[in-house]
């Protein structure tokens, strides 16, 4: 059937500016297919390499150090050590009470360097730890009958923690940890 009135031509004419209205589903999944190809290659450029890997051991030290110290309350001793395999690429975090195993985790720690103090609380912006963490010299705390941190430190400089402990991450003060001296794990800077 033809239209020949120009009501059905004006008709025709707002069906035809509807139809062209839109994305068609085609032209949607390109978009989203390029979105995605940004975002992989950018991503990594944006955030660093090792910037996931740091997240994580920080994240991991405070999750590890707050269990053992609730499991220190009212227990025998607890310690929490932290070490690095030989060759730095992984991180071993582990309260334990004597040989019994409370809690471990394996991280990987690549391009992760940790240094750590105990009784000084300066940022770790401004200094990032005297004394480098590794295979052969571990970072223990021990935690007293209250949940305290006792004798601490990384082996050959230990003592008693007066005023807190801190761990820095690749001397990134936002990826720093300190442990005050009544044993509560906290992200970032003591002094602040």
């Amino acid at each position: 059937m033809k239209c020949v009135s120009r009501q059905c031509s004006v008709f025709l004419k707002a069906s035809t500016r509807v139809a062209q209205r839109g994305m068609t589903l085609f032209e949607l999944i390109i978009v989203i297919f390029l979105f995605g190809i940004i975002g992989v290659t950018a991503l990594p450029r944006l955030l660093g390499s090792n910037t996931f890997n740091q997240i994580v051991v920080r994240d991991q030290i405070v999750s590890v150090a707050r269990v053992a110290q609730n499991a220190r309350l009212g227990r025998a001793p607890i310690s929490l050590t932290i070490q690095p395999n030989v060759d730095g690429s992984t991180l071993a975090i582990s309260a334990a009470h004597g040989g019994t195993v409370l809690q471990t985790s394996s991280v990987d720690a690549e391009d992760v360097i940790l240094r750590a103090d105990i009784n000084e609380t300066a940022s770790c912006a401004s200094s990032d730890g005297a004394t480098l963490v590794t295979n052969t010299n571990p970072l223990t705390f021990n935690f007293t009958a209250l949940g305290e941190l006792g004798v601490s430190g990384v082996a050959g400089s230990t003592g008693l923690v007066t005023s807190a402990a801190r761990i820095c991450v690749n001397g990134d003060a936002s990826m720093s940890v300190c442990i005050s001296a009544s044993g509560f794990a906290s992200i970032g800077d003591c002094d602040a």
